[in-house]
C-alpha cells in the first residue's frame, strides 16, 4: 500500500519514520522532508492491521509512536490501498528520552558502532534486515555499553537496531552501505 505521512506538530525536517509488522520486521520507511514523506508499505495479499508506526526524532534523540490522525483510509493495510496521515507528536516536548541508543555511522559501511543506556540489566541488543530476520542479537548484562558489529557478510540495505530490557525498548534503523 502507499502512505503518505504529513509532519503535524512536533515533526521535524530530517525525522525518520519507520512502519513494523506485528513481528516488528521493518515494512516501510522514509524520512520527512518539506513536512512530509511518501513510502510503500508491505504487506501480504490480505487486509490486516495497520502496521505500527515509529518516528525517531532527531531532537530527542529517540524513537516514539506518534498521534496519527487519518485523512483518507482507515486504520487497516490493504493490497494497492492509499492512506493519507497527518503525524503529531505524542511526547512531551520538554521530556528527553528514557532509554539512549545510539548507532554509528549512520550510514555504515562494514563496522557499526552500538552504544546503549537503560535503567535496568540484562539488556538485549538485536539487530533485524529489512524483512525481519534476525541477523544479530547480543545478550548484555550491563545497563550501559558499547558493542562493534561487523557487517561484512551483510548485503546493503536498511537495518533496525533493537535494545530491549524487561520494561524498556528502543530502536533505531540504519542503513548499510557498501
Amino acid at each position: 500500500m502507499s502512505l503518505l505521512a504529513v509532519a503535524a506538530d512536533g515533526i521535524c525536517d530530517g525525522d525518520e519514520v519507520a512502519c513494523l509488522d506485528e513481528s516488528g520486521a521493518v515494512v516501510g520507511g522514509g524520512v520527512f522532508q518539506n513536512g512530509r514523506v511518501g513510502m510503500a508499505v508491505w504487506g501480504g495479499a490480505e487486509e490486516s492491521r495497520f502496521p505500527k508506526v515509529l518516528v525517531f526524532s532527531r531532537r530527542l534523540n529517540s524513537y516514539y509512536q506518534p498521534q496519527l490522525s487519518f485523512v483518507t483510509g482507515d486504520r487497516c493495510y490493504r493490497p494497492n490501498g492509499v492512506a493519507v496521515v497527518y503525524v503529531t507528536n505524542g511526547v512531551d516536548k520538554n521530556q528527553g528520552p528514557s532509554i539512549f541508543l545510539q548507532a554509528n555511522p549512520n550510514p555504515f559501511n562494514v563496522c557499526l558502532s552500538i552504544t546503549y543506556a537503560l535503567s535496568d540489566r540484562g539488556v538485549v541488543l538485536s539487530i533485524f534486515d529489512s524483512a525481519g530476520r534476525l541477523m544479530l542479537r547480543e545478550n548484555c548484562e550491563d545497563t550501559a555499553g558499547t558493542l562493534t558489529c561487523d557487517a561484512s557478510s551483510w548485503p546493503s540495505g536498511a537495518y533496525v537496531v533493537r535494545a530491549k530490557n524487561a520494561r524498556q525498548q528502543a530502536e533505531r534503523l540504519v542503513q548499510l552501505v557498501k
